[in-house]
């Protein structure tokens, strides 16, 4: 009865003789990095003395060299995101402008249409950045209170009025671009820590 409890506590308290260089990483910052930077100096710190230890060892470094190679592939250029946004942001503006000089008791089309470049623009403009923001961004969109829904009870020309009510003045049109405004930084902005992090991704390359 002794044996068998013995071995169940040998085998209980082997993983924790394995050093902390055998800890499995995975990194979502620069801090991450340059924190394993400073942890592997000098590069053989920690490392296991039996030969399974440094067989296992081996296996999770070779998965860190995978993730850090993954990290360094990324692209950290902005560019298109940033031509996305001012593509957007042109087409916007110009609907907008559009609706306020709108004469709604005198509308070109049988349907007030105008409003639907805003509406194709974020919506695309929101999947092709996507992933080019912060995680858990979530800037308040100004359009969420725009009138979307068109009564079916109600002309096309009371629609089209309920819209220049909410287009407003230059100031409050103004108002709304910013949205594309803050996109543009959070963008700029995340695009320079991914790239901070590039760089030390590839230090941590070197020193494997």
């Amino acid at each position: 009865m002794l044996r068998p409890l013995l071995l169940c506590i040998c085998i209980f308290l082997v993983p924790l003789s394995i050093s902390h260089a055998q800890i499995s990483y995975s990194y979502n910052s620069a801090d991450q990095i340059k924190a394993r930077i400073a942890d592997l100096n000098p590069p053989d710190k920690g490392l296991p003395d039996n030969e399974f230890s440094l067989v296992n060892e081996r296996r999770l470094v070779d998965q860190e060299i995978l993730q850090l190679r993954s990290i360094t592939q990324q692209s950290s250029d902005p560019g298109k995101q940033l031509e996305s946004i001012a593509h957007a942001k042109a087409t916007v503006s110009k609907a907008l402008q559009d609706i306020s000089a709108a004469d709604c008791t005198k509308l070109t089309e049988t349907r007030f249409l105008l409003h639907n470049s805003i509406s194709a623009s974020i919506t695309q403009l929101q999947q092709q950045i996507f992933f080019s923001l912060p995680f858990g961004y979530q800037e308040p969109d100004p359009f969420a209170s725009a009138p979307w829904v068109h009564d079916a009870n109600s002309t096309d020309a009371v629609y089209c009025a309920s819209w220049k009510k909410f287009v407003g003045d230059a100031t409050n049109q103004s108002r709304l671009l910013e949205y594309f405004d803050k996109m543009k930084s959070q963008v700029t902005d995340n695009a320079k820590v991914a790239s901070d992090t590039k760089a030390h991704a590839s230090a941590l390359l070197d020193l494997f």
